[in-house]
């Protein structure tokens, strides 16, 4: 689970989003292929599948597996598989009138925990969240979400029994990112899943202490997706590792 948890990890910091000018390039309909990623001497390889431009699953070093279940263009459902077909947890969305996600509900199966996670989307360009357990009680956590004009994440804040508790910012390019086209990819709430721009830098503040700084550099092809990037991660100042990350597109 840790190993899926880390792959997960990078995942979600590396796949960040398109462009404001330049990259909204609406004949493009580039989709990502794969991914490889290299950190030390450790590499993993990362395989889209699609029907059309829907996201069938996302396929790690051809063991674990995440699938993807859509209700029309909306993704309602995806299923995280370990080794041998194993379910270890599931995301369920619910979407309001105006198809943004008002619930997500996160159930893992290796501990038998759940929680939900209820949005409320205001008219400023934030987004509040409160967190509860399945039995609907409230747990004491509890967060804001700061968008740009684009709906782009630029700063989560996050409280714990009204004090807080840390602080995730990020800055961005105006680049298209990879899963610009993935159909319904853009409404889900995923933390830092950037989807019109790509990581430039992401701080993370904890009880007023930063306590972690990523730096991202990229490198794009003619039509400005990510082709390459590296990121390197710094916890308490000091470079902890470099990870470079490769784009393969159909």
């Amino acid at each position: 689970m840790k190993k899926l948890l880390v792959l997960l990890s990078v995942t979600f910091m590396i796949l960040t989003s398109c462009s404001s000018d330049s990259s909204d390039n609406q004949n493009n309909s580039e989709l990502v292929k794969k991914i490889i990623s290299t950190s030390g001497s450790s590499t993993n390889t990362i395989q889209y599948t699609y029907n059309g431009n829907k996201l069938l699953s996302i396929s790690y070093n051809n063991s674990q597996t995440i699938q993807y279940t859509y209700s029309g263009n909306l993704i309602i459902n995806v299923k995280k598989y370990q080794p041998n077909n194993f379910l270890a947890g599931e995301t369920i969305y619910t979407y309001d009138s105006s198809q943004r996600v008002s619930q997500e509900r996160y159930i893992d199966y290796y501990s038998s925990y759940e929680e939900t996670k209820i949005y409320t989307h205001n008219a400023d360009n934030t987004v509040d969240f409160i967190v509860v357990d399945e039995s609907l009680n409230l747990t004491g956590s509890t967060g804001v979400i700061y968008l740009n004009a684009t709906g782009e994440v630029t700063k989560i804040e996050k409280f714990f029994q009204g004090n807080f508790a840390s602080r995730y910012e990020v800055t961005n390019d105006n680049k298209n990112n990879p899963l610009k086209n993935i159909t319904g990819y853009d409404k889900l709430p995923t933390t830092f899943n950037q989807m019109h721009n790509n990581l430039l830098t992401k701080y993370t503040n904890y009880l007023g202490v930063e306590t972690s700084r990523s730096e991202f550099e990229y490198t794009y092809n003619a039509d400005d997706y990510v082709n390459t990037f590296q990121q390197k991660l710094y916890n308490d100042g000091v470079l902890q590792s470099t990870t470079s990350v490769q784009y393969l597109y159909e």
